[in-house]
């Protein structure tokens, strides 16, 4: 069976994974798609970057899109397709939302989901903070969603 899912198993789904899918597009309509390790707090996905073409984007064209799913199998999986403004955040968040990511990237990776820990040891985050070293921290603001599933079982 395919469907349509709530609101409430959207919810759900954004705030069970650590990774997704966010895509940008150029002023003159070149694409542009990246995994990147997230968190989802209060209708916004939270992430991370370097100095680079993804940041250079959004900061160009703040209209993206994002994707995450949880696959069990060809026959059973949940897809949410978001839609967004990006939004830099200020230095000052930068160290909150790098702890959270590698918090949420450590719980992920005891349950089994798919994650990319920011930093790579609890020492590298630790001179990161120290020195003021952290990369860009970025929301993407919700402003609409979607989600589908499949739950069948294989034909026998």
């Amino acid at each position: 069976m395919v469907g349509e899912l709530t609101s409430p198993e959207i919810e759900s789904i954004l705030g069970s994974q650590a990774i997704g899918h966010l895509a940008c597009t150029t002023l003159d309509g070149k694409p542009y798609l990246i995994p990147v390790t997230y968190y989802y707090e209060d209708g916004a996905i939270y992430s991370y970057t370097n100095e680079g073409m993804k940041i250079d984007i959004m900061r160009e064209n703040p209209k993206v899109c994002f994707q995450v799913e949880d696959i069990a199998n060809q026959h059973s999986w949940r897809s949410v397709i978001t839609w967004g403004k990006f939004e830099e955040l200020p230095r000052e968040k930068h160290e909150e939302v790098m702890l959270r990511l590698q918090e949420t990237a450590e719980v992920a990776l005891e349950k089994g989901v798919r994650a990319y820990l920011p930093f790579a040891s609890a020492a590298r985050l630790e001179h990161a903070l120290r020195e003021k070293e952290l990369p860009i921290a970025y929301r993407v603001i919700i402003t609409e969603q979607t989600g589908r599933f499949e739950h069948n079982r294989p034909e026998e």
